[in-house]
């Protein structure tokens, strides 16, 4: 349990730091401007004093906290910069997320060789449910818009705004519920009924791409809400 505990917490912080807690201004100047967005600077040290803040309050050993602030800084730094190169593609998000992951297992090592902790299960329990919700929503959704951006088709912007955006947050947010409570229907339920909203009206020859882009998105919201959803129960049924 004292792993988990602690690979849930790292989690929790990197998925707030990394993702919620930082504005889409912030990640447009980074991707334009990289060593010279003082946004990046900002982020990164939001950032390292989030994580090194997370060891301090585990171990109380402040040489550690130092190390996590400094190492976790510089490296965020420098992964987070070279976006600006590799703007657009999909593969260096994925390598930017399992650096940052790499990292964070460092000190999660290190924390649980410093410390035992002792927490109630169920405070556990609720920090579980509090990080799969948390994952599905937003991170997931910039997860399937790096993969969907690889694809050479444009959707039109003739829906409402952020429409999709919402969907996916709603669906998958409903998807990993299903799952926890084992109401594997309900994701068969929603997918027929997304089909027949969404491509009742894809009848034309001409609009294959557009029906493909959204089966893919879709299968790909749906997947993701699914795994994760697999993985807490299979964690939850471990404690």
């Amino acid at each position: 349990m004292n792993i988990i505990l602690v690979i849930a917490i790292f989690l929790v912080v990197h998925v707030l730091f990394d993702f919620y807690f930082q504005p889409s201004k912030w990640v447009d100047s980074k991707n334009t401007e990289g060593f010279k967005s003082k946004y990046l600077y900002w982020h990164c040290f939001i950032y390292a004093l989030a994580v090194s803040g997370a060891v301090f309050f585990l171990t109380h050993v402040c040489w550690l906290t130092i190390v996590a602030f400094v190492a976790v800084g510089i490296s965020h730094l420098l992964v987070d910069a070279l976006k600006k190169e590799y703007k657009g593609n999909a593969a260096y998000f994925f390598i930017d997320q399992l650096v940052h992951i790499i990292v964070l297992g460092f000190f999660v090592w290190q924390v649980c060789m410093k410390q035992t902790i002792e927490v109630d299960k169920n405070w556990l329990i609720v920090l579980l449910y509090a990080l799969g919700y948390l994952i599905v929503l937003k991170p997931f959704g910039i997860t399937a818009k790096n993969i969907m951006d690889t694809f050479d088709f444009k959707p039109s912007e003739k829906g409402l705004k952020d429409g999709g955006l919402w969907i996916g947050y709603i669906e998958r947010f409903l998807i990993l519920t299903f799952v926890l409570m084992s109401y594997y229907e309900g994701i068969g339920f929603l997918l027929a009924a997304k089909s027949i909203f969404r491509f009742g009206e894809l009848k034309n020859d001409n609009e294959i791409k557009r029906t493909e882009y959204i089966l893919i998105g879709t299968l790909l919201s749906f997947g993701l809400a699914v795994c994760i959803g697999m993985l807490m129960k299979m964690t939850l049924n471990y404690l």
